[in-house]
């Protein structure tokens, strides 16, 4: 709502499944239509199901783009991705040697990198003297074709991918001492996820936090249930 009218499109991909068959979350599928419905600002949308050079090339057309310019920009993108990839997962590497506690944030980056709606959680661990990690700075290419045994097959593409990298961090060389699952009030997908990657943190015996997040949060009761989970570690 806020950049409605103060640009000239508002790019919003109706998300179904990715290469691998998994599902989006279902709120994704709608939200295109949702916006056009709502919103003055052009919407800039393709269906994407998996193949990214094929989306690639219909946001271009949309944008009355050549073919060589389209297909020139799709591999910058997948140039830079690779770069930002390396660079976050060095830096994980680096916070994995660091002398303090380490705790690991479980959750979608709408909620890890807005600090507004996490109400600041990273800066508060480092007051609390912690070391936070998040999950999603673990490219997944590295994790993707690891088999984990006991858990299912999940359906949504997010699970999948939170699953097998979770269990890569719960069975490297270096020690957590804490992990925290972020989960946005409301989210089914979340409920469900939650009961396996309980179950695999503690089965390494480590705490493990739940967090809900809604517009009716208070600071003040987060802040106690951090500090409280600072004194379990």
């Amino acid at each position: 709502m806020f950049l409605d009218k103060k640009c000239d499109y508002l790019f919003l991909p109706l998300l179904k499944k990715n290469e691998d068959g998994f599902e989006y979350c279902p709120k994704f599928f709608g939200l295109p239509d949702l916006a056009k419905t709502i919103l003055k600002t052009k919407i800039l949308s393709a269906f994407f199901e998996g193949d990214l050079e094929k989306f690639s090339f219909q946001i271009g057309k949309k944008l009355k783009k050549e073919k060589s310019k389209i297909k020139e920009a799709y591999l910058k993108a997948l140039s830079l991705e690779k770069e930002d990839e390396k660079k976050r997962y060095f830096s994980f590497q680096e916070k994995m040697n660091s002398p303090l506690k380490k705790v690991l944030f479980i959750s979608h980056p709408y909620n890890l990198y807005d600090s507004f709606v996490n109400l600041q959680i990273k800066e508060r661990l480092e007051k609390l003297n912690l070391t936070p990690l998040f999950l999603q700075d673990i490219p997944y290419g590295i994790v993707k074709e690891r088999e984990i045994k006991k858990i299912p097959r999940f359906h949504w593409e997010f699970g999948e991918e939170m699953v097998k990298k979770l269990d890569f961090i719960l069975k490297g060389e270096k020690r957590i001492e804490g992990v925290i699952e972020i989960s946005s009030f409301a989210c089914g997908c979340d409920a469900v996820l939650k009961e396996y990657l309980e179950m695999m943190v503690k089965s390494f015996q480590i705490p493990f936090l739940y967090l809900i997040l809604d517009e009716q949060t208070g600071e003040a009761g987060y802040q106690t249930r951090l500090e409280a989970f600072a004194d379990s570690l």
